[in-house]
């Protein structure tokens, strides 16, 4: 209100409630909408702050993505076959992890997940 130059108390009370009882009536207006329309409330905050940016936009792309680009047949083999094998022992740790052997390290270049809840500890 101060930028604009309204400093009367009672007229900021009246333009508040002015802005809330609109915010209301549109609120009620898009919720009867959608209602009529057979759709559901509104999305929750989670669900809200995960979803995608442009929902309109859909890849037209399908298929395999490629891990490796080079002209070497071999050293390409050889590089999947090398990352395929990391992904096996990182599965392998992570396994190891959820039965309790939490001395096995993830293999470098691996991103560690979160350790498996081992218990909980309840307070009274």
């Amino acid at each position: 209100m101060k930028a604009f130059g309204i400093i009367n108390k009672d007229e900021i009370e009246e333009i508040n409630k002015t802005i809330q009882s609109g915010i209301t009536e549109r609120t009620k207006d898009i919720y009867e909408r959608r209602l009529e329309a057979g759709k559901k409330q509104f999305m929750g905050n989670h669900k809200l702050r995960n979803q995608e940016i442009n929902l309109e936009y859909q890849p037209k792309r399908s298929g395999r993505k490629m891990w490796c680009y080079s002209k070497n047949i071999e050293r390409r083999k050889r590089f999947i076959s090398w990352v395929k094998e990391l992904a096996a022992e990182a599965r392998e740790v992570y396994r190891a992890w959820q039965n309790r052997d939490t001395k096995r390290a993830m293999p470098i270049g691996m991103f560690a997940p979160r350790m498996p809840v081992q218990g909980n500890l309840i307070f009274c």
